[in-house]
Order: structure tokens, then sequence, then C-alpha cells
């Protein structure tokens, strides 16, 4: 058997149109090696949100993800399946996301620059062994419903 310990806190505090939303886990087991998992992660949300032109409800805000450092997994891509492969351990540094939204009755539309950090503290990160994550990129979505 092997045992894990999860402790959530999601302290979330509003002031007029800002918002500072959480979510905080520590995870504690007793075969580390076996088990793969940073012993804390967070993310965490600032965002001001406001009703535009009695329409149009706006959002702008930065969001931040962050894990301690940990043994990371492998993954077999010919299985599709994550392995504990070699003992890799990857240093960890913010990862942070800046965004717009804007939605007007049912339509929504957004833009967020990902991975607004690199350069900052690295200049890129991994999760898994051999597997590197998307550089910084600017994002652009529409999404508009029909109603009858």
């Amino acid at each position: 058997p092997i045992n894990l310990l999860k402790l959530t806190l999601v302290p979330n505090i509003t002031w007029r149109g800002w918002h500072f939303d959480n979510y905080i886990v520590y995870k504690k087991t007793d075969y580390q090696s076996t088990l793969r998992t940073p012993e804390v992660y967070t993310y965490s949300n600032l965002y001001y949100s406001k009703l535009l032109f009695d329409v149009l409800n706006t959002s702008i805000g930065l969001s931040v993800r962050y894990n301690t450092p940990y043994l990371a997994p492998s993954y077999a891509i010919g299985i599709g399946q994550f392995y504990n492969g070699p003992d890799i351990t990857y240093t960890s540094y913010p990862y942070a996301v800046a965004y717009l939204k804007a939605t007007i009755k049912s339509t929504n539309i957004f833009v967020m620059y990902d991975y607004a950090n690199q350069g900052l503290f690295s200049n890129g990160f991994y999760t898994v062994n051999r597997y590197p994550m998307q550089d910084r990129q600017l994002k652009f979505g529409v999404s508009w419903s029909f109603y009858n």
C-alpha cells in the first residue's frame, strides 16, 4: 500500500472589482520514489472584473502557477503512459499568464499571453523528462453560442 496525505487550501479574496483566487495543495507520500509528485503546488489568479457600457462583462488579470521541485516522471509515447524513469529533478519557477476576457450576451472573446515571464527566471521548462513545454505565445479566441 502507498499512503498519500493531501491538504488543500482555497483562500479566495474579493474586494470591489478585485478578485484574488488561490488554490494551494500540500502532498506527502511515504513512497516518494514511486509516486512522484511535487510536495507543494499552487495556482493564484489576480484579476479585475467590471461591467463596461452596461453590456460588456470584462476581466483583466494575471494567473501564476508554481510547484516545488520534484523527481519528474518519464513518458512512453508508444504506449501513451507515464513511468518512473531516471531520477531527474527539475528546478521550479513560477509560470505566469496575462489575459483579457470579455463577454457580451452569448459571445466570449479572450486574449492571453501564455508563459509571459519566459526569460525572467528561465528560458523554458519541463514537466516530464525530455518533453519541453511550449514557449511564450499570444493566444486569441472567440466563442459565440447561438440560442433559440
